[in-house]
């Protein structure tokens, strides 16, 4: 930020943080402060591209993902860089998941993914660690080959994933453009924003949905 402004931003009128996968997740935990940077009067967004990683179980039921969580921040000591208001209330490892950190953004917030993230099904849902005869392979590389049985437990993981949104507060400042497309990602392809053939929600494409409410 200290390199930007130097550059001009600090004469912005309009600015917005964005990331997509980890960039994702970095942009809803540090949308705040972010703004935080910026003038009063500057009219800040931010954008999330398939960072919304949830708390979710395993096929085994392990919580590896919380776990592998606690082990980042003790490793590096993020507790300091995490959102306050969220790790004043909760084990800081819990403050790297959006769910928990979303309720206290204060800053206009537009997020983007799918129910069934590829990203979160090969990892969060079901790490090679639990596959050892390689029975999920051709079902995590594509939906296609997943068996009856497969497709059941990740349309239950897809049912898992949008709870999570259920038990968010609702906000006139925060949107969501939650697909069912089995991807991980897809703003910087210009075809997912205006293809005819674009993921559509209430029949129109992520374009015409970006934020929701008054710039």
């Amino acid at each position: 930020m200290k390199d930007l402004w130097s550059k001009g931003m600090n004469n912005a009128e309009n600015a917005i943080l964005c990331g997509t996968s980890a960039g994702g997740l970095a942009t809803i935990l540090n949308c705040d402060n972010f703004k935080s940077l910026l003038p009063e009067n500057v009219k800040v967004k931010c954008v999330a591209d398939a960072g919304f990683f949830i708390n979710g179980k395993t096929i085994s039921g392990t919580s590896d993902i919380q776990e592998m969580y606690r082990k980042i921040v003790n490793l590096h000591g993020s507790a300091k860089n995490l959102p306050s208001a969220c790790t004043s209330v909760m084990e800081p490892s819990l403050c790297f998941f959006p769910e928990n950190v979303v309720p206290y953004i204060q800053t206009p917030l537009f997020i983007i993914n799918s129910i069934y993230d590829t990203w979160q099904i090969k990892n969060i849902l079901i790490p090679e660690k639990l596959d050892p005869q390689h029975t999920w392979k051709d079902c995590k590389s594509n939906i296609s080959g997943c068996t009856f049985s497969q497709r059941i437990i990740i349309q239950a993981f897809g049912v898992e994933f949008l709870k999570k949104f259920e038990g968010l507060p609702p906000c006139f400042t925060r949107g969501y453009f939650l697909t069912s497309c089995y991807s991980h990602g897809g703003i910087l392809s210009l075809t997912y924003w205006f293809s005819a053939s674009s993921p559509r929600l209430l029949n129109k494409v992520m374009f015409h949905l970006h934020y929701p409410y008054k710039v």
